[in-house]
């Protein structure tokens, strides 16, 4: 009789198990479906490039650069630990992590950006500043630290960060009651409450141009054609890359801490993504084509929701 009881059991069980698994199966094939049909625009201009490192470590990514065959991310603990920078090679797939310090003491900042530019990481921590420190601290074997120094205060509070050539783009994240910022400037009944500033690598103390930007910004880039993306994403709603050619970037008449002012209102194109969208880059390929690099903190154990869009790699955008 127990022998009987015991097949019964084991049948259901193998039942249900079976069961269960065909729900999963089906539920993500819907999603594969489902994220093709809501986010065709990015996803079909997509390509995958490598693991997004660090997801399954209590770590949320906020910031992304490249350096050669490189991707440096930077980002905040879940456990509350010193917040981190990761390195992956895209080639070989082999990745490390540092611990963040400032001048000796542990380093627990948000860390919304970083950026790569001629030997030097830039690192955007909201509200404290950008940290400059040589990119050979990542030559240090994996667990090492890196301490990133003092920050340099500027007019923004320091969301993001983008590099090209000898300036660095330095801009704020602005959301009504959330997360206000100050920098005010209105243009034809529109109003923008956020900056991107312009600086020489070599002067921060004046920028050389300011980008009024609209609210919920996570990351900006620019191409060589002037044509400017901007990343959009606020909680789980889904993302949007609003993209700016260089005829919508408004010239205006306007100078604000005494720099000349570019408004951006509306963009030439929006592309809807996956929630959480972060920080944007640059990369370009052998043949001189560059596409913008995409990366998302859904991707992380804290959300873990954007694991089933795919968001855990870091991926290329043709725009």
């Amino acid at each position: 009789m127990r022998k009987i009881n015991f097949i019964k059991f084991t049948k259901s069980f193998i039942f249900i198990i079976s069961f269960a698994f065909a729900i999963l199966i089906t539920f993500l094939s819907c999603l594969n479906i489902l994220k093709y049909t809501v986010y065709k625009d990015y996803f079909l201009n997509l390509t995958q490039i490598c693991e997004n490192p660090g997801s399954n470590d209590d770590y949320i990514p906020q910031g992304i650069t490249n350096f050669e065959n490189k991707f440096i991310t930077v980002g905040y603990m879940k456990n509350h630990s010193n917040s981190r920078i990761y390195v992956i090679d895209s080639v070989t797939n082999k990745k490390k992590y540092f611990t963040l310090l400032s001048n000796g003491n542990d380093f627990f900042g948000h860390t919304g950006g970083i950026q790569y530019l001629n030997g030097f990481l830039y690192l955007a921590d909201e509200g404290t500043g950008l940290y400059k420190f040589s990119v050979e601290n990542i030559d240090k074997i994996s667990g090492s630290k890196i301490d990133i120094g003092s920050p340099i205060k500027l007019n923004t509070n320091t969301s993001f960060v983008f590099g090209k050539d000898e300036y660095l783009y330095v801009g704020e994240f602005h959301k009504s009651i959330d997360y206000e910022c100050k920098n005010l400037i209105e243009l034809n009944g529109k109003t923008n409450y956020a900056i991107v500033e312009k600086y020489n690598i070599n002067d921060f103390s004046k920028p050389v141009e300011i980008y009024s930007i609209p609210e919920q910004i996570q990351g900006f880039c620019i191409k060589d054609d002037g044509t400017i993306i901007l990343s959009s994403s606020w909680s789980i709603n889904s993302s949007k890359l609003y993209v700016y050619n260089p005829e919508s970037v408004i010239k205006t008449r306007q100078s604000y801490n005494n720099s000349q002012v570019f408004f951006l209102d509306e963009p030439t194109k929006t592309i809807k993504a996956p929630a959480m969208s972060e920080d944007l880059d640059i990369i370009v390929s052998k043949s001189g084509k560059s596409k913008v690099i995409t990366m998302f903190e859904s991707s992380s154990n804290k959300y873990f929701y954007g694991k089933f869009f795919f968001a855990n790699y870091i991926a290329a955008l043709d725009i």
